[in-house]
């Protein structure tokens, strides 16, 4: 297990996600200011596009503080908004 979900799974109870994305980003990125606070709109089946937060890491990975939020139907993708961004149109990692 990496630090960044060493970090999600101590801080970020699994009720404390739905419509707090961005907040959790902001709170995520002071720990790590290393990473990238992107904004974006993740593509569902189920909802159609929402507006969504997540980081990067300087190598472009994703990492997504409340992902859980986000219903399992597949496949589930982030556009970053204004795109060029590392983290646009990539896969969005599961999540406990």
């Amino acid at each position: 297990m990496n630090k960044y979900q060493c970090w999600i799974d101590d801080n970020v109870g699994p009720h404390d996600t739905l419509g707090m994305c961005a907040a959790w980003v902001r709170r995520m990125g002071e720990a790590f200011p290393k990473l990238t606070q992107v904004r974006g709109h993740y593509l569902c089946h189920t909802w159609g596009p929402r507006e969504h937060w997540w980081l990067t890491t300087p190598d472009g990975k994703i990492v997504d503080p409340t992902a859980g939020q986000i219903p399992l139907s597949w496949p589930r993708r982030i556009r970053a908004t204004g795109g060029g961004h590392p983290g646009a149109n990539r896969q969005v990692p599961r999540v406990r």
